[in-house]
């Protein structure tokens, strides 16, 4: 028990060392604090506006915030049966007497990688009415 003690006392000092050195790193290379950030994500993103030096334009319409914010997509994609069995005529066990089936397996992984070679809106947005989205 003393020698667990220990070793998660020796990890916690290592862990604050490595932590410290980002935080100082992350200081002098990007201007941003890693400890006023609640992750990485939210890090990357507070580092990329202050190195570009872009300013955003604040959205203040309470409708076109919902707007926005009922597009987010996001969450778990996940498959929830260790295994599957198919069943088709090209198989050379297939049982006859059961319905054909097949194991599709589709990767999408990057659903947004053309968007992410474009440049972001920041200002000026303008939204469209039905004719406006009718004449693009």
């Amino acid at each position: 028990l003393d020698y667990m003690e220990l070793c998660i006392g020796a990890d916690t000092l290592i862990l604050c060392d490595v932590f410290g050195d980002f935080r100082g790193l992350c200081l002098s290379c990007y201007g941003v604090d890693a400890c006023h950030c609640v992750g990485l994500p939210a890090f990357a993103w507070d580092a990329v506006l202050r190195v570009t030096g872009v300013g955003l334009e604040l959205m203040t319409d309470i409708e076109r915030c919902a707007f926005v914010e009922e597009g987010l997509r996001g969450g778990v994609a996940t498959v929830g049966r260790r295994g599957f069995t198919a069943d088709s005529k090209c198989l050379d066990d297939c049982n006859p007497e059961e319905p054909a089936s097949c194991v599709g397996c589709v990767d999408c992984g990057d659903l947004c990688g053309a968007g992410v070679m474009r440049g972001l809106p920041i200002g000026s947005i303008k939204w469209l009415d039905r004719m406006g989205i009718g004449s693009l």
